[in-house]
């Protein structure tokens, strides 16, 4: 296995877990909420890069217009699971 293949595993082990427990607490709409679990992890900086997703695709942080800071800030506190890492993600999204 090489290192990029390992790197991509690790992403998507953190996608599954995610989506995972949005299942569980989310039974039948959990679709609706998807596009804020996918939002959050191409924002989220990673740390073997040191930038988020999206700032390696277009060189530059996300902005976010407020119509979507609420619904992923509030996403974002419903995973209480790991505290650490959504309080520094609460943190960089507001």
């Amino acid at each position: 296995m090489s290192i990029t293949n390992g790197l991509v595993e690790s992403s998507n082990k953190s996608l599954i877990r995610i989506i995972k427990k949005l299942l569980e607490d989310n039974k039948k709409n959990w679709d609706s909420k998807l596009k804020y679990t996918l939002w959050d992890d191409r924002v989220t900086i990673k740390k073997s890069t040191g930038n988020s997703p999206f700032k390696l695709v277009y060189g530059t942080k996300v902005v976010f217009q407020i119509q979507l800071i609420l619904p992923v800030a509030k996403f974002l506190q419903e995973e209480q699971d790991e505290e650490e890492d959504m309080a520094k993600r609460i943190t960089d999204l507001v």
